[in-house]
Formats: C-alpha cells, structure tokens, sequence
C-alpha cells in the first residue's frame, strides 16, 4: 500500500473519531467511530510497520468508543421502532 495513501487514511479516521461523540445526536455517537474504525481498517492491515501502529492504536480506540455508545444507540433506535 502507499505509505502517502496510508497516512491520509489513518488521518481521516480521526475526524469521524473526534467528531462522533461531540456531537449532539446518539446516533453519531456510534456511527462515528465506527466509520472511523471502517476508514482505518485498510491500513491497519495493509501499511507499513509504524502506520500500522498508529492505525492499530486507533482502531482500538474507536471500536471502544462505538462500544462505549453503542447502549445510547440501541435504546434511541428502539423508541422508533424498526422500519422493516
């Protein structure tokens, strides 16, 4: 992979990262994180040695936030019910 590529990559998790809990509604306090965990995925198993670090370090942390948020979640959606 391209270590450029791979550096944008753990870059832009951490917008969705940062961005998801600050925000306001319950459903971005899970779905943040774990589109953050979704975009550093691919560099965590295919970069080199310290992005790989880097990227490993952040996919633990998103996959606890997006576990942290997931209770807030679950309980929102069920006040509206399931649309299926």
């Amino acid at each position: 992979m391209n270590p450029q590529s791979a550096r944008a990559l753990v870059g832009a998790s951490l917008f969705p990262l940062v961005l998801g809990p600050i925000a306001l509604s319950l459903d971005t306090n899970f779905t943040g994180p774990a589109l953050a965990a979704a975009i550093v995925l691919i560099p965590a198993t295919f970069a080199r040695v310290r992005t790989r670090i880097a990227a490993c370090i952040l996919l633990a942390l998103s996959l606890a936030v997006a576990f942290n948020g997931y209770p807030d979640y679950r309980k929102h959606q069920e006040r509206f019910g399931t649309l299926w």
